[in-house]
């Protein structure tokens, strides 16, 4: 029988990184590592401010 995968749980050990205000435009790097356990590989997550619209992303990289 085949399942659906499961939602993967939010990342960990969420960081700020270098923030750098340009033109008037604010880009600021967020670290974060995948969860431990996952039903499919992860290479992203999508952000979004406190008003929810979501942020732009120039690309995702994980290790653990």
């Amino acid at each position: 029988m085949r399942t659906d995968p499961e939602r993967p749980d939010p990342p960990s050990n969420v960081t700020e990184g270098d923030t750098v205000i340009e033109d008037g435009k604010v880009a600021v790097t967020i670290h974060w590592l995948p969860p431990v356990n996952s039903d499919l590989p992860l290479s992203r997550y999508k952000a979004s401010d406190k008003y929810g619209k979501t942020l732009n992303s120039t690309g995702g990289r994980t290790s653990r």
